[in-house]
């Protein structure tokens, strides 16, 4: 599946959380072949930052609506 300007490719190790935020974003894809989401690269920023927060609870990260 290739990634388009559009879409921004996220690859991380198994968390439950991560994979629950993810799956709240709408239009996010998920590509077996490369184990990676693809997220609309206007959600990217908060997925960033819930990943920080994963690491560091000070971090401030929101679920995309």
């Amino acid at each position: 599946m290739p990634t388009s300007d559009a879409y921004v490719a996220f690859s991380v190790p198994y968390n439950q959380r991560i994979i629950d935020f993810v799956k709240a974003i709408p239009s996010r894809k998920w590509d077996p072949a490369s184990k990676r989401w693809l997220v609309p690269r206007r959600y990217a920023d908060e997925v960033r930052q819930f990943i920080a927060q994963l690491q560091d609870p000070q971090a401030h990260a929101t679920l995309p609506a």
